[in-house]
This record gives structure tokens, sequence and C-alpha cells, in this order.
């Protein structure tokens, strides 16, 4: 069969939680209420840069309201007008207070569909050699869980058996995780149920997935199967990713959004001010923590920066790099020992023994 020469390049971005909202709760993340703001700042991003497609991987609004949904809406027009197609799984958050129906009537005719799964959001378009899937893994359950009915999963079979025929490399798009959660009973949760799913996509070839949901920047590989879990632009490190497939390579750059740029001074400083509101609140829920069992001074300091650096190492995508220093640091054994019986404790110390690949960069050669 004679292959067509690939030459994609994408945006991407995921879990936006858009909202127009003006009393939105910031109280988890501080930069909420900027949301509008940063929104607009991808979009010109999107705009200037040009890129072949545009892929927003769900919680694309921050609660499935109407009036969100068709704020946003408006917003993405500009990628329609400017001639780029639009790619856009589902996530949880889009159904929380959403009607179907408003998704299907207000998204899905920005979208660029080739094929439509009937009993989904699920569909997929063709690239030059790349199909691109974006599947619907939270509208059947409302939101509650990342799941495929069986009517999808046969779907999604034909799609693959068919993308396998034609010599098309295939792009697996999901907001909840492929292979996130195997090792590690905290993030379990956050992964699609259907556990037929990743057995099927590697009888059928397919290399690289991208998700999102954990609002933390990670790269994950399992016998040649890569998934790159894309930030939150709201949170640390503020992520907006670039995915390049040419015919011997597929590669993956990820960077902040340049605020300045594509925003104002203003919106730069809040969200370096954001920044350091979420460290905050993440500090004050350890510190509780600690002085719950009698910790304080000196030790309860070095372990509140230790746990500070961890948390901003795996949310900006670079814990690997940082892992073997925080072992080595003089608090590991005391954070680890007081965190013991809490639901960060075991986690954490998973992450630093067994951290996710670099979250910022990927390089695939193509088979």
């Amino acid at each position: 069969m004679e292959y067509q020469t690939p030459d994609l390049d994408a945006i991407v971005i995921s879990d936006l939680h858009y909202t127009c909202d003006p009393d939105v709760i910031a109280s988890i993340v501080p930069a909420m209420p900027y949301s509008p703001e940063v929104t607009q700042a991808v979009i010109r991003t999107v705009i200037e840069e040009h890129p072949d497609v545009f892929i927003l991987t769900g919680d694309n609004t921050n609660s499935g309201s109407l009036q969100d949904m068709e704020s946003l809406t408006e917003l993405l027009k500009q990628v329609n007008e400017a001639g780029i197609p639009i790619i856009m799984t589902t996530g949880n958050h889009d159904f929380n207070h959403g009607l179907k129906e408003q998704y299907q009537e207000l998204f899905v005719p920005l979208l660029s569909i080739d094929e439509a799964d009937p009993d989904s959001f699920s569909y997929y378009t063709d690239i030059g050699n790349v199909r691109i899937l974006a599947m619907d893994d939270s509208s059947y359950t409302d939101g509650s869980s990342g799941t495929f009915s069986k009517e999808t999963m046969n779907w999604l079979k034909h799609v693959l058996n068919h993308a396998e025929q034609e010599g098309l490399r295939v792009l697996f798009l999901s907001h909840h995780n492929v292979l996130a959660g195997k090792k590690d009973a905290h993030n379990e949760t956050y992964r699609i149920t259907n556990e037929e799913l990743e057995p099927l996509l590697r009888r059928h070839g397919v290399r690289l997935c991208i998700s999102g949901h954990l609002h933390s920047q990670s790269i994950l590989e399992e016998n040649g199967l890569y998934e790159i879990i894309q930030g939150m632009p709201l949170y640390n490190g503020h992520p907006i990713g670039r995915l390049t497939i040419r015919e011997d390579r597929t590669e993956y750059r990820c960077e902040p959004i340049d605020f300045e740029r594509y925003g104002s001074m203003e919106l730069a400083e809040a969200m370096q001010e954001a920044d350091r509101n979420s460290e905050a609140v993440l500090e004050n829920s350890f510190r509780g923590i600690l002085e719950k069992q009698g910790i304080g001074g000196e030790q309860e300091e070095g372990i509140l920066n230790l746990l500070g650096h961890i948390l901003r190492s795996y949310a900006e995508g670079t814990l690997c790099q940082e892992a073997e220093a925080i072992k080595a640091d003089p608090y590991y054994d005391d954070m680890t020992a007081t965190l013991a019986e809490e639901n960060y404790g075991p986690w954490i110390e998973s992450l630093i023994e067994d951290p996710p690949l670099y979250g910022r960069y990927l390089k695939i050669e193509n088979q």
C-alpha cells in the first residue's frame, strides 16, 4: 500500500475549565476568575501560530452551564473563522450542569468531523496520513466516570480496523486517562474504565494517546504506548502543547502560555500571583496535617518546603529530573513517615519512587 506523507502540526490544550461567571469559586484554583482572559490568550496563540488543527481534550467548561458554553462557543468561532479546524473531546465537567442537547447544538457544529459515533460524541477526522480519534468518555455516565458504552467500543473497533487497512497512523484523544493510575490507587479513578481499551489500541499499533483530567503535566509510557497528559492552563506552569507528526517522527513540546504577548502585562502578573496563591492553599492544607501530629518549628518548615517542591515539579512535568534530589533531602524521611496514613502520602511516595517521564518533551521515532 502506498502511504501518504503525514505533515501535521497541532496545538494542544486540556482542562480549559472556561467560565465567565464573575462569582466562580477560586479557593482551589486561584486563577479561575481570569478564565476569560486566559482563554483569549490561548485563542490568540492558536490564531497567530495557525496550526493544522487545534486540539482540546475535555473539561472545556468549568460547569457545563449554558452561559459558559455559549460564551466559549463565541471564542472558538474565532478559530473557525481563521480557517483552523477544531477537534475537541468531552470532559466530566462539561456535563456537571449541561445538557447533551446543548452540547450538540453549540459545540458540535464548530468541530472538524469526518465520521461520528451514533451512540456518543466520539468521532474521527483524517488529516493527511493521521486519523485523529476524539473520544467522548464522559457523556455515557453524565460525567461521573470515564466510560465508553458497548456500542461506542464497537464503533471504535470498526474505525481502528479501517485505519489499519488504510495505513493511517492513529492519534487517540480522550479526557480520562489510558495509562495513569495503573501503579497508584490514588489515580485509579482517573482512568477510562473499559479494560479492553488499552489492549485494543496496542493491537492496532496506536503509539500515542493524549488526555487530561489530572491538571498536571506528565508523559507516561508502557510497552511502546505513550500517553501525554496535558496540564491545565489555569494551573502552575500554564501549559500549552505543540504536536508535530512527520514521516519519520512524532514530537511534542510543552511551554507556558505567553501571557505578556497574547494577553497583557497585568494578566502575566495576575498569573504569577495566582501561582503563589495555589502554593499557599496547598501549604495551608499540609500545615494542618503536620500540626495535628504535633510537628512544628524547623521540621515543619522543612517538610512544607519539600512538599512544595514535589508538587510544583509534578504539576510542571519536571519531577523525573528532581526525584533524586528530593529523595536526598534531609526531610524526605520525615515527610514520608508523617504522611504515611494520609491520602497524599502513599501517592507522593509512589511519584518519587517511580516518576513519570519528562512532561515537556517527547519524541517518538515512527516505525
